[in-house]
């Protein structure tokens, strides 16, 4: 049983289990803290990468605009449809 299905059936509370829940929390939280970094650096290296090798710079945009269209369910104006 899950940990959440567990407290949501009025389940025993295991002290060792809310601590693994909030543990988890923390963690998740310090992964979204990070975020804005990353994908900074993610356009650092697109900017490098495009002047070093053009081709693979277009191959990895169309990836990321897929991949950006597909958890969103819309295209934004201005976006390469190849």
């Amino acid at each position: 049983m899950l940990i959440t299905e567990r407290a949501k059936a009025g389940g025993k509370t295991d002290p060792a289990l809310q601590r693994f829940s909030e543990m988890r929390a923390e963690i998740e939280g310090i992964k979204r803290s990070g975020l804005p970094d990353r994908v900074a650096q993610l356009c650092t290296d697109l900017a490098a990468l495009q002047k070093e090798d053009d081709k693979e710079y277009d191959r990895l945009r169309r990836q990321l605009l897929t991949a950006l269209e597909e958890r969103t369910g819309s295209r934004r104006v201005g976006t390469a449809t190849t």
